[in-house]
């Protein structure tokens, strides 16, 4: 039999190697609750530490991408801006290109149609008559004067063959007919080409930032429970206690109330003299 109360346990001298065993194997139980309560712990503290840096690393992903975004902010405002000069600059150049190609196509119009009517003279004139050497579609006005005033010195004869088809009044002369050649009108000044038309400016384009992936956040770990460990009693001597009784094993291993179980005749007999020595 063995006496408890509180924490300590009142044992006889001869039970004391029993109480020192009883003792220890609460230490050790403990002990056990105590190493794997520290090992939770430490599973509990690297899986919070880890889910502590995931949303550390998703919050610095979340900064970089705001700053990110804000520069993407101020670069497509200068992205404007620069469109909005290049789009005005490209605005004048087409305008004066478009007023130098009119004016050249004007021009170069007026031309073609000069040529065109002697183009028309002369082959009409040629189809009578072969050109002076090197006739090159139209007669110099001085050529064209020589021409006329050899014609117009020619005497009067009678108009016959080819003369007669122009209408001659002089003489049947080559250079009579030379004089139906047209003379080298003067064209209108061309002005200079203005070339292929400007080129549209490309528009600038900032690309929008990329929105980072979301990462995995681990769960919040549930924090382990610390555990209730059983009281270690104090050993007390005393030859009047009683015998220890078999150790209860769950008595220890839930509550941890060894010392305080009071079992049969021996917790009547300390009570008994207990009151005896107050009285």
């Amino acid at each position: 039999m063995y006496v408890g109360v509180g924490t300590d346990l009142i044992v006889a001298s001869a039970n004391m190697k029993d109480a020192k065993a009883r003792v220890t194997s609460i230490a050790l139980k403990n002990k056990k609750l105590a190493d794997s309560y520290a090992a939770a712990m430490k599973k509990y503290a690297a899986a919070k530490a880890a889910r502590d840096q995931a949303l550390e690393l998703q919050r610095r992903d979340d900064l970089a991408y705001a700053s990110a975004m804000a520069n993407y902010a101020i670069a497509v405002q200068k992205a404007d801006a620069s469109n909005r000069g290049f789009g005005a600059q490209y605005s004048q150049q087409k305008a004066e290109w478009d007023q130098a190609k009119a004016q050249y196509d004007s021009a170069l119009y007026q031309r073609l149609q000069i040529l065109g009517q002697q183009k028309t003279q002369s082959d009409a004139a040629l189809k009578n008559v072969t050109p002076p050497t090197g006739y090159a579609g139209c007669l110099s006005q001085a050529d064209w004067d020589k021409y006329a005033a050899k014609c117009n010195a020619t005497p009067n004869v009678t108009v016959k063959g080819i003369g007669s088809l122009f209408g001659l009044s002089g003489g049947d002369s080559v250079e009579c007919l030379w004089t139906k050649l047209p003379v080298c009108a003067s064209l209108p000044p061309l002005p200079p080409n203005p070339g292929a038309a400007p080129k549209k400016p490309t528009p600038i384009k900032v690309p929008v930032p990329a929105k980072p992936k979301a990462r995995a956040i681990p769960k919040e770990p549930v924090k382990p429970t610390p555990p209730k460990l059983a009281e270690i009693p104090n050993i007390v001597i005393r030859d009047d206690a009683p015998p220890l009784a078999p150790e209860h094993p769950k008595s220890l291993a839930v509550a941890g109330l060894l010392a305080a179980v009071i079992v049969g005749g021996g917790a009547a007999y300390y009570l008994s003299t207990r009151k005896k020595k107050v009285a």
